[in-house]
């Protein structure tokens, strides 16, 4: 179970994007959709499928990407 202090805030974008993206290519994409990848917050990034997500956070000393693949089914967006 992944705990996140009261203070994060998880941002979604809500186009798809190419997850072929690495840190630098989601770190541009979230200063152009999201916000400044630097503040700590979680941003996810859903490819057009919707069954493989990427989440960029910076962590104080660099940035940290989380990658999930579903092998059936799909992510649900919250409304």
């Amino acid at each position: 179970m992944l705990t996140l202090p009261s203070s994060v805030r998880i941002y979604i974008a809500a186009e798809p994007v190419d997850l072929r993206r690495g840190f630098d290519g989601l770190a541009a994409a979230t200063r152009s959709l999201l916000g400044d990848p630097l503040s700590g917050h979680l941003f996810c990034f859903l490819n057009k499928r919707k069954n493989r997500i990427k989440v960029l956070v910076w962590d104080r000393t660099g940035y940290v990407l989380l990658y999930k693949r579903l092998e059936r089914g799909t992510f649900a967006l919250p409304t």
